[in-house]
């Protein structure tokens, strides 16, 4: 699964260092189309960004929400992997093959069983988790991105700890930051080792079962 801490052009260094250290990536490996900032997709906004990274630097782009002509402009202009946002069942998403998911139930008119279906033979994007969701459905998708961490860490002055918030006491800005971002991929790490032994025990198992039988 591929992570992106989403962070924009005035993320401070830092920052960016830190999210890449744990093996994840942000600006501008990562550039999300600023609908948080605008309520809107900013195409200058990626135009101007992509001008200067899409050739080496940017791995992922997020496409302009509800902007099918922008988007495909955009998709043959800059090769990067675009993930496009899905709001509606009645989009055309053929010539994408990263297809995302929002977060926000108001932005779709489809669930989550109803997105896995249509989007059999794509590559699946969580578009800006929050742990509001069970942590297992993450595993559906072969990418996201989120603020949480940075959110929490750098506005609230939380930490994040096996699923909660608690006080960050005295810690800095940035080790609140770091230690939630440390806590999250051992979440993930934890979680992939837990599927990859049910899984081994599962394949145990069933050789088991047939040595009984042919014997």
């Amino acid at each position: 699964m591929k992570v992106a801490m989403a962070s924009g052009p005035t993320g401070f260094k830092e920052y960016n260092e830190t999210v890449n250290r744990h093996g994840f990536i942000t600006f501008p490996q990562f550039i999300d189309n600023n609908w948080v900032a605008k309520k809107k997709a900013d195409v200058p906004f990626l135009e101007k960004w992509l001008s200067r990274y899409a050739f080496g630097f940017t791995q992922f782009a997020v496409a302009p929400d509800d902007m099918p002509v922008e988007a495909e402009r955009l998709r043959t202009k800059y090769d990067v992997n675009w993930i496009y946002p899905l709001h509606s069942r009645d989009e055309d998403i053929s010539k994408f093959e990263w297809i995302g998911f929002p977060h926000m139930e108001e932005r779709r008119d489809y669930d989550l069983k109803t997105f896995i279906k249509m989007t059999e033979g794509k590559k699946r994007w969580y578009l800006g988790w929050w742990d509001t969701i069970p942590f297992n459905q993450l595993f559906l998708f072969d990418g996201m991105d989120t603020t949480m961490f940075n959110y929490i860490g750098g506005k609230v002055g939380n930490i994040w700890f096996n699923g909660k918030q608690i006080s960050g006491g005295s810690l800095s800005i940035m080790e609140k930051i770091e230690f939630n971002i440390i806590s999250f991929k051992y979440s993930l790490l934890k979680y992939m080792d837990s599927k990859l032994k049910m899984k081994t025990l599962t394949t145990f198992s069933s050789v088991d079962k047939h040595k009984k039988r042919s014997i």
